[in-house]
């Protein structure tokens, strides 16, 4: 799982809750210390995706591909 990929589940779906991403994503059953975690956390630190709600995330203006 990397960041990439996650940029372009929430590009083409639009806002989705953090289940549903990890859902697409095929995540699974991921804990805190997942690579599916690291990977949005990684995205949201480098502002490519951004959290606007309790657990809802959208790409940014700035996460082009």
């Amino acid at each position: 799982m990397d960041v990439d990929e996650i940029v372009c589940i929430l590009s083409r779906y639009g806002v989705l809750p953090l289940q549903s991403v990890a859902t697409i994503a095929r995540a699974g059953h991921w804990q805190d210390g997942s690579p599916f975690r690291r990977a949005l956390t990684r995205a949201v630190a480098l502002k490519r995706v951004r959290c606007i709600g309790k657990d809802l995330y959208e790409v940014t203006e700035d996460a082009a591909i």
